[in-house]
């Protein structure tokens, strides 16, 4: 019994050092757990020591036709193969039946086919652009060194007939012309957010600079502007092209802008950090891009850079602000297009002052020929100069009048007198004899142009019960045959709130020298 209990312990013994030397050999054969998160994988480059054995490109353009993305697909002899897009995909082909090919792009199968009827190969692929799926037909390409310029010279020929049909008419003096990609095309608010600015609005959707180069003489120096604001596109980096060769010919486009245009000043905006491109794989090429710029501008006096990177991302430009972008994650939002107002307008008034640049539309100065139409004796731009006035004493140009009612359960009634006054300023008067009445504020100016004389209306402020508060809408009104102005006016039911359009309507015959006259004979009707 005693030997046999001998024998359980020893082989109990036996069986926990073993136990123990097992565990130990598992433990050390255990790869430690990292306490960090992986890196991500690196970016897929076009590599330039490989020969191609087949070459394809295409390009989407959106149903805007604002964005524009080429495609290219290249084919390696060693059977590699990496898509070259917005974001650039690695994979591998072989060769399938009779002239196809049997390509894999992040685990996703396609088929090159051949036609015969234009003895050329040809795939259509699938890819994302922000949270929008679509589809591209690529076709080949026998010289590859043409890709980016067949793109080009494709869009510029689509462009010119568009810009055909385009007519341009009504081009202040002194304009700030607007000239970039698709974040400036698509910037609809511009002329609102710039209220009081002579701002023109010549972008192209989906351009890079070699097509804005292509059309700047046309669309940008015919008008010789006072400032052209220039943005950098993300579209440069899409079809190849080195930061080097995107350098060089930016350095040369600057070159020949201001050879066209040697009085103008140029406003050249950084980079748009888009999620999509500046916070992906084309990210340090376009600091390197924003830093050549940059220099460029401190050696050109008549050059000025805006960086707009860090206040359109985060933590000073290190990370990407998502919520500002579009879903495709390549265009401002409404918010995006708010703080871009902001830098846009102050880097504006500081190279005005810093020039000597009078801003004809905010300033009131507009220039007939060499006929001054009129001449402001303030500036009405401000707060203070529009309430201190006695608008009782002045003498009226040209007073305008209409009414805007509503029948039904809540029936009211607005009348509106408005009277622009010789020395530039202008006063609204509104009157409801159930609702109260209020004023709007601001100033005008007047021009002849080959279209017919014009009025250019643009009001300030409206009055509440707290003060005046903001109300920026700028109109440019047009006599009729019997020379008399119209237009819809905007107006509040209430300060502040219930937007409405009245038609006003009058000419420089002035039917009533007070308000007072003028309510009692609305009241009457």
């Amino acid at each position: 019994m005693k030997k046999q209990i001998v024998v359980l312990l020893c082989f109990c013994m036996a069986l926990s050092l073993l136990t123990v030397c097992c565990g130990k050999a598992e433990s050390n054969n255990t790869p430690d757990v990292p306490t960090e998160a992986p890196t991500d994988a690196p970016a897929v480059t076009v590599p330039t020591d490989k020969d191609e054995e087949l070459t394809l490109a295409g390009k989407w353009v959106s149903e805007d036709e604002q964005t524009v993305v080429p495609l290219t697909l290249h084919l390696y002899t060693d059977g590699t193969l990496v898509l070259e897009c917005h974001e650039n995909k690695a994979g591998t082909w072989t060769e399938g039946d009779g002239s196809t090919y049997n390509i894999m792009i992040d685990e996703e199968p396609y088929t090159i086919l051949y036609a015969e009827a234009t003895k050329m190969h040809g795939v259509r692929i699938r890819e994302r652009i922000g949270e929008e799926e679509i589809s591209v037909q690529l076709s080949e390409v026998k010289d590859t060194g043409t890709v980016a310029e067949d793109n080009n010279r494709a869009l510029i020929e689509r462009l010119e007939k568009s810009f055909a049909s385009e007519t341009v008419t009504d081009i202040p003096a002194g304009a700030i012309v607007f000239y970039g990609g698709s974040n400036f095309s698509k910037w609809t608010s511009l002329e609102q957010d710039f209220a009081g600015y002579p701002v023109v609005n010549r972008s192209i959707g989906g351009s890079n600079d070699p097509i804005r180069e292509h059309f700047f003489a046309e669309r940008v120096a015919a008008l010789q502007p006072s400032i052209v604001l220039y943005m950098s596109s993300s579209n440069d980096w899409t079809s190849g092209q080195s930061k080097e060769d995107i350098m060089a010919y930016k350095g040369q486009l600057f070159d020949e802008m201001h050879a066209a245009l040697p009085d103008t000043v140029f406003i050249i905006l950084s980079a748009t950090p888009n999620p999509l491109r500046y916070f992906g794989e084309y990210h340090d090429g376009m600091v390197e891009v924003d830093a050549f710029t940059e220099g460029y501008c401190k050696e050109h006096e008549m050059f000025h850079f805006l960086n707009v990177v860090p206040a359109l991302s985060k933590d000073d430009g290190a990370a990407s602000n998502d919520a500002i972008w579009q879903s495709d994650r390549l265009h401002l939002n409404e918010d995006g297009y708010a703080i871009l107002t902001e830098l846009v307008r102050g880097a504006i008034d500081e190279v005005a002052a810093e020039h000597g640049i009078m801003l004809a539309e905010s300033l009131g100065i507009e220039e007939d020929g060499d006929e001054q139409k009129m001449s402001w004796t303030k500036d009405w731009t401000t707060f203070e100069t529009l309430t201190e006035e006695d608008f009782s004493a002045k003498e009226i140009a040209y007073q305008l009048t209409g009414t805007w009612s509503m029948e039904g359960d809540y029936p009211m009634t607005f009348h509106l007198l408005m009277n622009l006054y010789r020395d530039g300023s202008l006063l609204v008067y509104q009157h409801s004899p159930t609702r109260g009445d209020f004023h709007y504020y601001g100033y005008w100016t007047e021009r002849d142009l080959e279209k017919g004389h014009r009025l250019s209306i643009t009001m300030q402020f409206e009055s509440s019960d707290t003060g005046l508060v903001e109300h920026p809408y700028t109109y440019r009104i047009y006599p009729n045959a019997d020379g008399a102005y119209s237009f819809s006016f905007d107006f509040n039911i209430i300060p502040g709130a219930y937007q409405r359009a009245a038609e006003l309507s009058g000419s420089a015959d002035v039917k009533y020298t007070a308000e007072a006259e003028f309510a009692s004979a609305m009241d009457l009707q």
